[in-house]
């Protein structure tokens, strides 16, 4: 089973030996049967606290990442978001030659220096600087501290028991 089957199934409910064979288009039926594997115990989804929901899709998400690395390494570029903000212009440049542009060093410093970098990307009207996401990161930390923490324990218990997805860990 791939990792993002695994998650897939995780998340609808079911261990790896029930989804074995089972086609994709089936998981939501297969979660009646079971949710144990994702969360540790029959639980519904309903009963989860937003902290843990918040996990359960992260670790979707990650796994399927982590699938198409793994499945295409030549054709992908993996960026982790907190090094491409201390240094825009070089992790530009990764990306430009990655998907192959004609970028040198100075190309990729005027994109970073351009205005756009400083936007919020939803509303670009609105700057959105390394300041005002600091802010409003350490903002949501104070108001959400509870459930980040129990987001924290159910990504790494859940992580503890799908042994596939154990690579995982690394990336919280």
């Amino acid at each position: 089973m791939h990792a993002a089957e695994e998650a897939a199934a995780s998340l609808f409910g079911t261990s790896e030996r029930e989804y074995s064979g089972l086609p994709t288009v089936n998981l939501r039926a297969a979660r009646k049967s079971s949710e144990d594997a994702m969360w540790g115990r029959s639980s519904p989804v309903a009963e989860r606290t937003p902290g843990e929901l918040a996990a359960a899709t992260w670790i979707a998400e990650a796994a399927s990442l982590a699938a198409l690395i793994e499945a295409e390494p030549a054709r992908t570029l993996a960026l982790d978001f907190e090094d491409f903000l201390a240094e825009p212009a070089a992790r530009l440049l990764d990306a430009a030659r990655h998907v192959g542009l004609g970028w040198d060093e100075a190309a990729a410093g005027a994109a970073a220096g351009s205005g756009i970098m400083h936007r919020y990307a939803k509303a670009p009207e609105h700057g959105f600087g390394p300041q005002e996401r600091a802010r409003v990161l350490a903002d949501s930390r104070t108001r959400n501290d509870a459930e980040i923490a129990k987001g924290q324990a159910f990504a790494e218990e859940a992580l503890g028991r799908l042994p596939r997805l154990s690579g995982l860990r690394d990336w919280l």
